[in-house]
């Protein structure tokens, strides 16, 4: 459908899932019999995004071995070697020669239904510098309400949480991302390395300074293999 290049950020260590990632790098890991990067790619290519930049980094050598032995010739992909320790914002300007003005960008372990093509109408739409995508999400724990005398009135299981909206992995971005005035590249790339923390879009803003150049597209069915 478009040249429009996916940048997947499979560099990182995957310590939350160190019993796997000991021997493979973390977008390896199966889910079936599949990795995860194959399957986040299956669903870009869903929807006709089928050109991929694969950020390379722990272990990378056998992310690109995968691809050789097994070939999916209807896949464009190029890998970009972005450096062992390097964090987020770092392999981002490192492949940032190469993405064309509009560009894709997750994580390499993060699996979704959303709908790439609604994001991606809903970014054309509203003309801004970038999207991403907002999980509304479950506590961790049961809710419960007290009286002053600490008589229960109203106990939810694991409610979703009304105001807290987290970072769904799942990004859309413009050129100009990089070179903006309202934004430190150096300090916002660095802020991406927080991925799920819950302040994530609020510190965006603040450092664009409200220009509300960054949207927000909520979606809720979201999963990231984190442990």
């Amino acid at each position: 459908m478009s040249k429009i290049q996916v940048v997947i950020l499979a560099g990182g260590f995957g310590t939350r899932l160190s019993e796997e990632t000991t021997k493979i790098p973390k977008p390896l890991v199966k889910v079936g019999k599949y990795p995860i990067i194959l399957h986040l790619m299956w669903h870009y290519a869903f929807y006709g995004f089928k050109d991929f930049i694969i950020c390379l980094g722990y272990k990378g050598d056998l992310i690109v071995n995968y691809f050789k032995k097994n070939k999916h010739n209807y896949l464009n992909i190029k890998f970009v070697k972005t450096g062992l320790k390097s964090l987020t914002g770092e392999r981002l300007k490192r492949v940032q020669k190469y993405v064309s003005e509009t560009f894709f960008l997750t994580y390499g372990d993060g699996l979704s239904d959303v709908d790439i093509l609604k994001s991606y109408k809903f970014y054309q739409k509203n003309k801004k510098i970038g999207l991403v995508t907002a999980i509304n999400p479950v506590e961790r724990y049961g809710i419960l309400k007290l009286k002053k005398n600490n008589t229960v009135y109203d106990f939810s299981e694991k409610p979703k949480n009304s105001t807290h909206w987290i970072n769904g992995g799942f990004f859309i971005f413009n050129k100009q991302f990089f070179i903006s005035k309202f934004i430190i590249i150096s300090i916002i790339l660095s802020i991406l390395v927080v991925g799920s923390h819950p302040m994530f879009f609020n510190l965006v803003i603040s450092e664009i300074k409200c220009d509300k150049s960054i949207l927000r597209l909520r979606e809720s069915s979201i999963s990231t293999i984190s442990s």
